[in-house]
Formats: structure tokens, sequence, C-alpha cells
């Protein structure tokens, strides 16, 4: 009998078959369900090497041994007349056929189906290695990656804590143009994983790590943060903070401040790219600082180098910009002539705006300059929507749009707004300030006190500040935690006008219309609105109606913008306050027909603030 025939005989050519078309199914299977559960390609290597290495042994299995009635034995010790091999064989002809047309359907859902979801898969991976591969490629532009702190209190059940002091200082680093931050989705997606700063920083293309950790203990807290430069794996930063517990928004801007200088002296220095020169944006920072100081010193100094900017390149945007809200802040503070500051402030926005329409800053800007100046609602409303619909999360947009909205009396929407602003910019004292003024003025007192307290926390000196946190404590009839916070206003201006509103609910009634009539002498022709409120809340409504007409016929765009103030309450029910709502074209069905399509970012969850 030829070698041929016995292998056909002693089934040995269908086993093989037999096995071959099992062993393909099952790495197929491996192949498509192994990497679905994150075990990667390993295990369908192992089946493959499995599968190879056990072929051979089989057929000779197949070839030695055969099955009987009796059980498996040698094939040398089975009559061949007694030789089941037929029946066997036919068997073996029904498993393969079985295989085969499972072999068939699955490579029919393969094809039809999973290659589907495969492609798409290997598409979008193929689009984000592609994005991540420019990112990293974009030398010129500092990365860093804020992973989550360590928790190493002694219980372990500060996680939440150490996590939220990540986050907020991601926040607070995002806030740099010149540094491309990480999200905290992807920097927090190696929270769980064994890999050393190297390998993340390789998968996240960033080239350098901010890592620490938080320890809690009774009312003191110990934040440990280092500064990484991953292409060296060297340190080059790293601090220990000792601190209470109420100190932790300092704590937070100290450790921010630091990196963020460390960054500054390495790596932010003005790329080739750059929209302007490097002199140009040197000073440009140096403006920056000088304005976010809020003094008037500080205004002249960021006005005065912000000049000079333009004078080396007219067409910066940002410095445009800048200037324009420069001068606005000179109007708020009374350091320059209102009517020259707001007129300067207007024509640099306007400037911005020409050079970049479709940019979200300058809409954002135009539409705060045509509310403040002209009181035009709807174009108001179309600059703030296209401000968003540029830039979603812009910050300053959310928080001026919040403005707006509360303008229009559509208190929740601007709340919702300006909970997202504090969310976003958490050791702001203005985002908190608009928060607490949101709050205050739908009456929740006590959490606005909370605001306008964190506020100052962040910033001691912020002018008008104290003056909303001591209308809280009036408001909420704590008359002597009024008079104490009055005196801590750092504005003369605030500090003279909540004085004479403490005097009056104190019964001095004297002393208070004293202090009233000073402001009037003093600030008459630029305060109306405000000494408006101070005749409401000193029942002198005939008063407070002269100067609400006198401060919208002067063009102050505070009156048309604030006429839901709670100290205004008295005067809602005399029939000249719809009159001059009529005036001004702020009747409530007015109001209700200004567009404004506002939708709060989606990675924004409310559930902390309600």
């Amino acid at each position: 009998m030829s070698l041929f025939n016995e292998l056909k005989r002693r089934n040995v050519i269908r086993v093989g078959t037999a096995y071959i078309v099992l062993a393909w199914l099952v790495i197929q299977v491996a192949e498509t369900i192994f990497p679905a559960f994150g075990f990667g390609d390993a295990p369908v290597r192992i089946a493959a090497t499995l599968g190879l290495l056990g072929f051979i042994p089989t057929l000779i299995f197949a070839w030695a041994f055969e099955i009987t009635p009796d059980g498996v034995r040698k094939e040398s010790e089975v009559d061949r007349n007694a030789s089941i091999t037929g029946r066997t064989g036919k068997l073996l002809d029904r498993l393969i056929l079985v295989f085969l047309v499972i072999a068939v359907i699955y490579f029919a859902v393969d094809k039809f189906i999973l290659a589907q979801h495969r492609e798409a898969s290997i598409v979008e991976s193929a689009r984000l290695e592609g994005r991540f591969e420019a990112i990293g490629k974009s030398s010129d532009t500092p990365s860093i990656a804020v992973l989550p702190f360590a928790d190493m209190s002694a219980a372990g059940d500060q996680e939440y804590f150490a996590d939220g002091i990540s986050e907020e200082l991601l926040n607070l680093l995002a806030k740099i143009p010149a540094l491309r931050v990480i999200s905290r989705t992807s920097a927090f997606s190696f929270k769980d994983e064994d890999l050393d700063i190297t390998e993340i920083a390789a998968r996240l293309k960033v080239g350098h790590i901010l890592e620490g950790s938080v320890r809690m203990a009774g009312g003191k807290v110990r934040i440990t943060a280092q500064l990484i430069e991953t292409s060296t794996d060297s340190h080059l930063w790293s601090e220990t903070y000792d601190r209470e517990m109420k100190n932790i928004f300092a704590i937070q801007d100290e450790i921010a401040a630091a990196v963020v200088e460390e960054l500054e002296v390495r790596l932010l220095t003005p790329p080739s790219t750059t929209e302007t020169s490097p002199e140009a944006y040197a000073l440009f920072l140096q403006a920056s600082h000088f304005s976010n100081q809020l003094s008037a010193a500080s205004l002249e100094k960021s006005r005065d180098l912000l000049l000079r900017v333009l004078e080396i390149d007219e067409n910066y945007v940002s410095a445009w910009t800048n200037l324009s809200t420069v001068y606005d802040r000179m109007n708020s503070l009374q350091t320059m002539d209102p009517e020259e500051a707001r007129r300067l402030s207007a024509k640099a926005a306007r400037i911005a705006i020409t050079i970049a329409p479709d940019d979200s800053d300058t809409n954002d800007l135009m539409g705060w300059i045509t509310l403040r100046d002209e009181g035009n609602l709807t174009l108001a409303a179309e600059y703030y929507q296209k401000a968003l619909l540029l830039e979603p999360t812009n910050i300053s947009a959310i928080g001026n749009t919040a403005l707006f909205l509360a303008a229009l009396g559509r208190d929740e929407e601007a709340l919702a707004l300006t909970q997202y602003q504090v969310s976003r910019d958490p050791a702001s004292s203005v985002a908190y300030n608009n928060l607490g003024m949101r709050y205050r003025f739908i009456g929740q007192y006590e959490k606005a006190s909370e605001a306008f307290q964190t506020a100052i926390s962040l910033s001691p000196d912020s002018y008008g500040t104290n003056y909303e946190l001591a209308l809280c404590k009036l408001l909420q009839h704590d008359i002597g935690a009024a008079d104490i916070t009055i005196a801590n206003e750092s504005s003369a201006l605030f500090r003279q006008l909540g004085t004479a509103l403490v005097r009056h609910a104190q019964g001095k009634k004297k002393e208070s219309a004293t202090i009233g009539q000073d402001l009037i002498d003093t600030y008459g022709e630029q305060l109306g609105y405000y000494i408006a409120q101070l005749m409401a809340y000193q029942d002198k409504p005939n008063e407070a109606f002269y100067w609400l007409e006198a401060a919208y016929d002067a063009g102050d765009g505070e009156v048309k913008a604030g006429m839901n103030e709670p100290l205004l309450e008295s005067l809602r029910e005399d029939p000249r306050w719809r009159e001059l709502l009529t005036k001004m074209d702020r009747l409530p069905e007015q109001l209700q027909a200004i567009k404004l399509n506002v939708v709060v970012p989606d990675e924004f969850s409310r559930e902390k603030w309600l």
C-alpha cells in the first residue's frame, strides 16, 4: 500500500485538515476578542505559536494511534478486520464540514461587520496619532502635563483633594497663551498605570511634567510639587508647602507662579513664528502684568507700555484689545476723565476687530463696548454670540455674556455661565466677584457672601469687592458686619458710598445724607447710577429717579445693564419705573425679544453648585 493511501486509511490527512481549520478559527477569534479586552497581541501570538508547535505531534499521533471501541490503541496492535477508521473518517469529514461552515460564517461576519469597525478604529487611531505627532513636532511651543498628585494622607482618603489640587493647577497653567497644556482627560488617563515619567511624556508628547503629592492632617496641608524636564529626566524645580488649609488658594497660586516663572526663564521666549516681534512681545507681557494689578499707577504703566508695543507693531491685535481693556479699567477706577477713557477704549476695540473680525476676543470686547456706549442690546448679542461660536470655552467671553444675560433678566443662564467661568478660572478674584454678583442679584446672599469672601482672599486689594460683600450683609440685615467690611474697601469711592448706606441702616440718616451730598459734589456727573441706588435706599424716590435719568442721559452703560439691582427694589412699583424702562428700551417684553442662544460647555457639570 502506498504511503498516501496509508495516510488516508489512518485518517492522518483528515486529522491534519480538521486541525488546520480549527487552529485558524481559534487564532481568528483570539485576534478579535483579546485586544478588545486590553490584552494586546500577545495572546494571538501565543495561540499561533502553540498551533504551529502542535501540528506535527498531532499528525504523528494520528499515524501511530487509532480510535477503537475499546479506546485509543496503537495502530500496530489493531486488527485490520476490526478497524473502524472508516467510521472515524466519516465523523472527521462531518467535523471538518462543520468547522468550514463556521469559518465561512465567521469570514462573512468579519468582512462585512467587524472589518468596518476595525477600519474606522484604524483610521481614527491614525488620525489621532498624526495629530499627536504634529503636536509633538511643534518644538517651539512649550508643553506640560499636570499629573494627578499622590494622596499621602495617613488614611489614604484624600484622593479627591489631591486630584482637585492637580486639576486646579492645570486650569491655572492653561491660561498661559504661550504654553500648551495637556487636557485633564489625557493627563489623568495614566493615573492607575505603572509607567515612568519618560514613558508618559512620550505618549503625551510633552516636554515637561508637573507632579507632586498632598498630605492633609487636621487643618493643615502639605503639598510637594516638582517640575521635570522630560528630555533629560531632570528636576527643574521642586518645593514643599506647609500651610494652613485656609490658605489653599494661595498655595495653588504659589505653585503655579513658580512653575510659570521656571518655564518663562527657560522656555517662554517669543518663538520665531510669533505674531509680533520679540521686543513688542516682551513689552506686551510687562503691560499685562501691570494691567492685572488694577491700581491707578499700574494701569498707567500698562497703557504706556501698550502704546510702545503698538509703535513697534501697529497690527498686534492683542495689544489693541488689552489697551481697550486698560482704558475701560481706568474709566471704572476714575483714574482719568471717564468720557475720554470710554472714547479711547472704544477706539482701540474697533481697531482690534477691524484687524481680526473673526477673533473671539475682539468680538467679546465689542459686545461689551456696544453695550456700554450704545446700549444696543441686539448688536451686543450678535457680538457675544459670535464670540462664543468662535471659542465656546473663552472664559472672558463667557463671563461677559453672563453679565449681558443678567442685564436681560435671564438670571439662571447668567448664573450657569458664571459658575462655569469660576470652574475654569478658580483662582480669579474677578470670576468669584462675578459669581457673587449673580447670587446677590437673585437674592442668595449667603452664597454671594461666600463668593465675595473667596474673591477677597484671592485679591485682598481688588476694588469694589468689600463693597459688594458689605451690601450682602446689609441686605441680610447684619449691619455690624457690613460696617466692619466696608472699612476694608480699597476704593475710596466705594468705601464712601458703602459707608453712606451703612450709616442710613444704623439710623444715622443725617450723617448718611452728608456723605451722599459729598459724593454728589465730587462725582455727581460720573456716579449717577450709584447715587441713584443710595437715594433709593435712603427712601428718596424723586432723587433716585433724577439720578437714574441723569445717568442714562450721560450715556452711563451701567444704568442700562443694571436695572435689576436689588437696591433699586423700592422704585419698581412707582409708575415712573416703567416710563424709564420704556425710554431706555428695557421693557421686559423688549428684553425677551433679544436673541442669544447660550450653551454651557459640555465638560461643565453644575451638580456641585446645586
